[in-house]
Formats: structure tokens, C-alpha cells, sequence
């Protein structure tokens, strides 16, 4: 595709040149190529069928950020709306709207700039003019959610993370404190930070692990004896460093250049 916003003011100068709107319309029996010209033309080896179009501004707000317009044909033959009289049900066809520069489009088929892609909605023929409202597609594309923040935003061990979360059972050894324990894995210094333990359904995040010893931020509300079933599995605080130290930065799902806050007094 090759930008038309330096050459369109060029050809609105050449009386020889005129911008036209092309219409790629997606049936469920096929392709229909119309255009809103005095007369037919070839583009990418397609004949676009001249019918008199007329379309609104699109409509755009903070509320409607997916776009919409309304066109409307007029004056057609009885060829051109055979769709139509047939009771062609065109709700929810594909449309793609395009402007070219006509006739330098035609050799040149990278001569062209999208206006529009949606999908037609409430069709309706009066008075011999069919009319129609095109809805942008936008806001159905499934796109990664994600908050404009500079932690990570996907959960430890997650289809974007991919992080082994090593998850694993085993029983208690020993208790020393409310939230310091002894358990019968021994992993290397900080292998559990911020991972989660459970024992007897009630979970605490992990503040440090030192060999098979653990610390939680916040002690247990029950009382933690040695033999006890747990399950444990490893854990982030969704920061840049941890994710490098953890050889994962390239899946890091946060944005760390964020600015913050200075405050000079």
C-alpha cells in the first residue's frame, strides 16, 4: 500500500486524476466490487461496478472509538440490485472501503489508502435506494488486556509467561515461628520468593526461602504442626529484574519506562 496523503493534493490539481472510493463487499455467495464512478473500472484484476454511493463523515467519540457510517446507493439498474430484489440478506456481510487515484491506480495497484473495514448492519430499500450502516470490526480483534502500568501484567507461569511454576506437594518437618517453617524440599536461596505455600486450605505468599526453610509475609491463622500436608510452587513480584533474573524478560507483559512521579521541594 503506498500513502495518498501527499499525492492526493497533486490530483485534486490534474483535472485528469480524481480520488474514488472502491467497495469490497464480502457475500456469502461470493464477492461483489462496486465503485462510486461515472463508470466501470479494473483494480487488482476485479471489475468494480459504477452505482452512485454516497456515504456519511465516520462517526468516531471517546465512547464509540470503533467507528461507523452510513452509505447509501441510489439509481441502480435492475442488474445491479439483483441482490437486493432477490431479498439478499446482507447483514453481517464484510465490507473493505478503499480510495484510489484514478486512472494511476489502475497500473498501479499500490496506489490505494483504506478508509473502512467492517460489516454491513441494518440493510433497508425504499424508493428504489438501498441504504446501510457499516460498523467497524475493531472492537471484535482479541488483543492481549493489558494495564498501562510498569508491573508485569500476566500471572506467574501463564500461556504469555510460560514460567515453570514447579508446583509441588510435601509435608511440614518442623514449625519455628507463625510464618516460619520447615518443609521436606530443599531448593536453592531464594528459589520460593514470592511463590505460594497452602497448608489445610489456607494460602500465604512467600517472603524468603533459605535450603527447606520459609518465611511468609503474614502468619497462619491456624496452628501449623510438623506432618502437615502443604503445596507449594514458586512465584514472582512481577518486576523487570525479576523477570531478567529469571531469563524471561523477553515475555515480560509490564511497561517499565513509565515515568514516575517526581516530587522537588
Amino acid at each position: 500500500m503506498v500513502s495518498l496523503n501527499e499525492v492526493i493534493a497533486e490530483a485534486k490539481e490534474q483535472d485528469h486524476i480524481s480520488v474514488v472510493e472502491i467497495y469490497d463487499i464480502a457475500l456469502r455467495t461470493g464477492m461483489l466490487y462496486i465503485c462510486n464512478t461515472d463508470k466501470d473500472i479494473e483494480f487488482e484484476g476485479h471489475k468494480y461496478v459504477s452505482i452512485p454511493i454516497e456515504r456519511e463523515e465516520i462517526s468516531q467519540s471517546t465512547d464509540n472509538i470503533d467507528g461507523s457510517m452510513k452509505i447509501t446507493m441510489s439509481d441502480a439498474n435492475t442488474e445491479q440490485l439483483r441482490f437486493i430484489i432477490a431479498g439478499f440478506e446482507f447483514r453481517g456481510c464484510q465490507v473493505r472501503v478503499r480510495q484510489i487515484l484514478y486512472p494511476e491506480s489502475v497500473s498501479d495497484n499500490l496506489i490505494y489508502r483504506d478508509v473502512f473495514y467492517g460489516y454491513i448492519d441494518n440493510p433497508a430499500y425504499e424508493n428504489g435506494e438501498f441504504s446501510c450502516t457499516l460498523r467497524s470490526r475493531i472492537h471484535k480483534v482479541t488483543v492481549p488486556r493489558r494495564t498501562y502500568q510498569s508491573m508485569c501484567n500476566c500471572k506467574f507461569g501463564d500461556s504469555i509467561c510460560q514460567m515453570d511454576t514447579s508446583k509441588q506437594i510435601g509435608r511440614i518437618i518442623s514449625v519455628l515461628d507463625d510464618n516460619k517453617i520447615i518443609i521436606d524440599i530443599t531448593k536453592d536461596n531464594d528459589y520460593w520468593n514470592n511463590g505460594i505455600i497452602i497448608v489445610e486450605g489456607e494460602s500465604r505468599m512467600i517472603q524468603k526461602s533459605t535450603g527447606s526453610t520459609i518465611v511468609t509475609f503474614y502468619p497462619f491463622f491456624a496452628s501449623i504442626i510438623g506432618g502437615q500436608r502443604y503445596s507449594i510452587q514458586r512465584g514472582c513480584d512481577k518486576t523487570a529484574e525479576t523477570c531478567t533474573k529469571y531469563n524471561n524478560l523477553e515475555r515480560f507483559a509490564g511497561f517499565p519506562s513509565i515515568p514516575f512521579e517526581d516530587i522537588y521541594r
